[in-house]
């Protein structure tokens, strides 16, 4: 039980440091029950933003199909093989980022879905297990996490 918990930190703590890559901010707060979240966009007026240093990165913002960066010609008009290198290595690094994801989010989804008891720690240390609501919503949240990272494999 205790492997699965870290396994299941573990994979949050990756999809919000890969989430972080692509977004601007990320906020943090503490529902009603003393749950704490993360996110993009507050779901509380408590919400704070935390200040989370990311380096800049030459990748696109647009996340590219691998065939179609394949089918690229090598250097644009007026586009040096260096740069065009360049290019090509910041889409190669976004797929793989991309691929990354996938594997994260799919892994966590079969947590959820294998059945068994989770539970997350609360702030004083204290297991809190999820109940039928909770690993819906959780399910509901792999599934779009999924569905947003493998959508374009």
């Amino acid at each position: 039980m205790r492997i699965r918990l870290h396994y299941s930190l573990v994979l949050l703590l990756g999809l919000v440091v890969f989430s972080a890559a692509q977004a601007g901010e990320i906020y943090k707060w503490v529902d009603k029950d003393g749950t704490v979240h993360y996110g993009q966009q507050p779901q509380d007026l408590s919400a704070e933003p935390m200040n989370i240093k990311v380096p800049k990165s030459s990748a696109p913002s647009e996340p590219q199909n691998p065939t179609t960066a394949a089918n690229q010609q090598p250097a644009a008009e007026g586009q040096s093989e260096e740069e065009a290198a360049l290019r090509q290595a910041a889409e190669k690094k976004q797929q793989d980022a991309q691929k990354h994801n996938c594997q994260i989010a799919m892994k966590r989804l079969a947590t959820i879905t294998a059945g068994g008891r989770i539970y997350e720690v609360d702030e004083q240390g204290e297991r809190v297990y999820w109940d039928d609501n909770t690993r819906q919503s959780k399910l509901a949240e792999a599934q779009k996490d999924v569905d947003k990272w493998c959508s374009q494999e």
